[in-house]
């Protein structure tokens, strides 16, 4: 006795597709924009401007000041802001991010 199976399965970008998931798509800007709220409590604040430049694009955060790098790794810290601020954000409330993209998508 025997039994034959046959799996007739989507391709990967069509399930990518479908779940708003391609590249520069939707759900990936979604997650983006996601990475950026998270954090937005502790990125360091003195007037504003390194909170404020924050730039969304489809695959990537851009802190955009002539000073963000050196805070990013040299500055000390004030409470909950701090350096790597995205980095710490996302080891405290990372299942934010994953929960509101898997409900996106």
């Amino acid at each position: 006795m025997s039994v034959t199976i046959k799996l007739d399965l989507a391709s990967v970008a069509s399930i990518l597709a479908k779940h708003q998931l391609t590249p520069g798509g939707t759900g990936q800007l979604l997650m983006t924009s996601e990475i950026r709220r998270i954090p937005d409590p502790c990125v360091p604040f003195r007037d504003g401007p390194l909170k404020d430049t924050a730039q969304v694009l489809p695959t990537q955060l851009i802190y955009d000041t002539p000073y963000a790098r050196r805070w990013w790794y040299e500055h000390k810290g004030n409470g909950q802001r701090g350096p790597r601020w995205v980095e710490r954000a996302m080891i405290d409330r990372g299942n934010e991010v994953v929960e509101s993209v898997a409900a996106f998508c």
